[in-house]
């Protein structure tokens, strides 16, 4: 997990900074300060795959029947990883414009949508980078996203399985780690895997990283 946390920290929270690869990762959590610069191991857990991952998120997080919300198009196996052990609802953002990323008025109304057809939403799910779209959500949309779930009690999910895959070095890729600058609080919940970025997904091995241990990190481990 120390392995892990520290390539989290120097490819998606700190992608340009330069932490020692001699130093010790307990020292430099030690020595971060209060808004803490590394990813704590403590804060990682191991799955097998992101199919995995995400059916115990929803599972820990949910009742049969609660609805997540997630920005259309998305990727069609999603649904079966919200229905089949969580017996969630996928329930679809839309967007004016889907390459923008949903507005304050888009998640709004998907809200407002699922309430009148008697669904509880507990989760926002977005992919960032999207897929299948391949865009990039801004810094601005996401943090938005996630500030307007908080204000309504929702748990936001990040899914960045092609953070890495972003090949053009203007790109405006960041990772929710980075835009929270660590501070996942109990609500933010963010995986990555390695069968995008390193097409190896025979190798069945995704990585959560959460602040959230109540709920269900332990279990997760």
């Amino acid at each position: 997990r120390e392995a892990v946390a520290r390539f989290l920290t120097r490819k998606f929270l700190s992608p340009v900074s330069m932490l020692s690869l001699s130093t010790d990762l307990r020292e430099e959590i030690a020595g971060a300060g209060p808004r803490q610069k590394v990813i704590n191991p403590q804060t990682v857990a191991f799955i097998g795959g992101t199919a995995s991952v995400l059916s115990n998120i929803f599972f820990a997080l949910c009742e049969v029947g609660d609805a997540v919300l997630i920005p259309v198009p998305y990727y069609n196996a999603f649904e079966n990883d919200m229905k089949i052990v969580a017996g969630c609802v996928p329930f679809p953002v839309y967007m004016d414009d889907p390459t923008k990323g949903p507005s304050y008025d888009d998640l709004e109304f998907a809200v407002a949508s699922a309430a009148k057809k008697g669904f509880r939403v507990k989760v926002l799910l977005l992919t960032n980078p999207n897929n299948p779209l391949g865009i990039i959500y801004p810094r601005k949309v996401m943090s938005e996203s996630i500030k307007w779930a908080r204000a309504k009690g929702l748990h936001t999910i990040c899914d960045e399985l092609y953070a890495l895959s972003t090949h053009s070095k203007q790109h405006s890729f960041e990772s929710v780690l980075k835009i929270l600058d660590n501070n996942l609080d109990d609500d933010v919940h963010m995986i990555w895997a390695l069968s995008k970025d390193f097409g190896a997904s025979g190798f069945r091995t995704a990585f959560l990283c959460t602040q959230n241990a109540d709920s269900f990190l332990e279990d997760s481990r």
